[in-house]
């Protein structure tokens, strides 16, 4: 898994959002950790739910979720077979 940033600010009078690098002189407004999976896995909660990704804030802790083989990407692979053999 990444752990990533954004930060909401201010860069020489025009207003933006950045991700993961934070350019010099940023007046940050506003900053967001969040994590995002290893290439072809999810995160999945204790309910069995699937994200793509998960924000930090309030009550939300990475450590509710775990990184798991992301199960659409077999059930996308084998429409892709199915496609191509009615072809």
């Amino acid at each position: 898994m990444i752990k990533r940033h954004s930060y909401i600010g201010t860069l020489n009078g025009v207003s933006g959002i950045w991700c993961d690098q934070k350019p010099e002189g940023l007046e940050v407004e506003k900053e967001t950790i969040f994590y995002t999976p290893d290439e072809g896995k999810v995160f999945a909660d204790k309910e069995g739910n699937l994200v793509d990704s998960v924000v930090i804030k309030d009550d939300v802790k990475i450590e509710d979720y775990i990184e798991i083989i992301d199960p659409r990407q077999k059930e996308e692979g084998n429409g892709d077979q199915e496609e191509s053999q009615n072809d």
